[in-house]
């Protein structure tokens, strides 16, 4: 069918040939013998040819390869010149395409899950290198950002507010409540603008980017997932419509998911209920994750991801966002809510007051004597101690008490003969008894109306 159409375009003999992804549909049995027609069509008659290629190894004899990245021309010359640049985006699909195909002999869901996760050699070694020469290379910047939001336009939440996040590394987010650290991905995410200063991502300002192409590189695990009703499968396929099965079953396992999907009867066609009531917390958290992942994004964000969790499940979900983390293939930035959870950070950046106050690894910021990283540190510490304390101490109370009796009816009377008070409630209600008044008085002649034409 695909050769009928070329067939279709040529009777015409066109000067100019667009070719849009002419073979992407096609298996690979097809694909060989109509990109044979093509490669022969193409040295044969020589006419201006635009090729829109999907596999890369199609196009390496063309004569000027363009790369297109964020609506801009990124890179443009033949497939040996950009081959030579070692950071180059054109080399690194290439080299991302070949180790796809050298892992052809494995199981569609393990190949998936090596692209994602690659530790091979060949090829793999080559972008494992390219990744690290890149690992000094800032993916996003913060620079003297002021941000205030709308309802709230006279107090600003980060008020130039400076900070750069490498390439492949894993940066905590933390400080107190309220200052700026959700705010901070928001403005990752492009829910906002800032008002002053700019965001850039790779070197390009945020506000410039296709908003669509630039939420394509970041996946988010928030506090509460929300799930929709269908599937597992269905669920985790919605961070990348179109996604395979390998590819939704990569996601999972890289997410900790797969052997609790795989327990259920039905595994990925098991209904998740409304809003995932069918599973527990960590279930619907690890579905989250791999919902963010399955599309393989450059930047991870989470957010706070673990902290409405039960103890069981958070170690579990913590598990896989460690695994996620250590591998330093993608941008992790994560706010933590107990600080345990994030140790092993490249970097901590401590948010107050929204600026930056300190950065660091968690060892360089212990050993600031008397640094604000360090006093949150150990502020938890001792709320720890003390919580295990007190439940020591309610123990031994309700061992003292054994057997007592109580009068919860009484106990409930002198609750809330406690909670109401006239005296307080008149003098609380004083300021707006005119109004009362007023009203009362306005009432009295409005129901006084009707009875009185009578």
């Amino acid at each position: 069918m695909q050769r009928e159409a070329i067939a279709r375009v040529l009777v015409g003999n066109p000067k100019l040939l667009l070719l849009d992804e002419a073979t992407s549909a096609l298996d690979s049995e097809s694909e060989l013998v109509v990109q044979e027609a093509l490669d022969q069509l193409l040295a044969r008659e020589k006419r201006t040819t635009v090729i829109i290629a999907h596999r890369l190894t199609t196009i390496r004899n063309a004569d000027v390869i363009v790369v297109i990245a964020a609506g801009q021309v990124v890179e443009m010359g033949t497939h040996e010149e950009l081959m030579e640049s070692a950071d180059g985006h054109y080399r690194a699909l290439v080299n991302k395409q070949e180790l796809s195909l050298d892992s052809d002999a494995r199981t569609e869901s393990e190949k998936n899950l090596a692209s994602m996760n690659s530790t091979a050699n060949g090829s793999a070694g080559d972008l494992v290198a390219l990744n690290k020469s890149l690992g000094n290379v800032t993916q996003l910047k913060f620079k003297g950002v002021r941000f205030a939001y709308p309802t709230r336009p006279n107090k600003p939440i980060l008020d130039k507010f400076s900070l750069s996040v490498r390439q492949g590394e894993t940066l905590a987010l933390v400080g107190p409540s309220g200052g700026g650290k959700s705010t901070t991905i928001g403005l990752i995410e492009r829910f906002y603008d800032p008002d002053e200063g700019l965001i850039e991502y790779e070197g390009n300002n945020l506000t410039e980017l296709n908003i669509h192409w630039y939420r394509d590189q970041i996946g988010i695990v928030s506090q509460e997932p929300t799930l929709f009703s269908g599937t597992i499968g269905k669920n985790i396929a919605y961070g990348f419509p179109g996604a395979t099965k390998g590819e939704i079953e990569a996601a999972a396992i890289a997410a900790n998911a797969h052997d609790f999907i795989m327990s259920f009867p039905k595994g990925y066609e098991t209904d998740v209920g409304e809003g995932g009531a069918q599973l527990s917390g960590g279930q619907k958290q690890r579905i989250a994750i791999a919902r963010a992942l399955v599309k393989n994004p450059k930047v991870l964000l989470l957010d706070e991801a673990t902290s409405a969790l039960d103890s069981e499940s958070e170690r579990v979900v913590q598990s896989a966002l460690d695994k996620l983390m250590e591998s330093h293939e993608r941008t992790t930035i994560v706010i933590a809510h107990r600080l345990s959870t994030i140790r092993t950070a490249d970097r901590i950046a401590f948010i107050a007051g929204g600026k930056l106050r300190e950065v660091g690894s968690h060892d360089e910021l212990m050993a600031k004597t008397n640094g604000r990283y360090k006093r949150l540190v150990e502020s938890q510490k001792r709320n720890v101690t003390v919580s295990v304390a007190d439940i020591k101490k309610d123990n031994l109370h309700t061992q003292e008490e054994d057997d007592e009796q109580i009068d919860f009816e009484k106990e409930d009377e002198e609750l809330a003969s406690q909670a109401f008070n006239k005296k307080d409630a008149r003098n609380f209600a004083a300021p707006e008894m005119k109004f009362y008044i007023i009203g009362s008085i306005g009432a009295v002649v409005a129901g006084g109306v009707f009875p009185g034409k009578m």
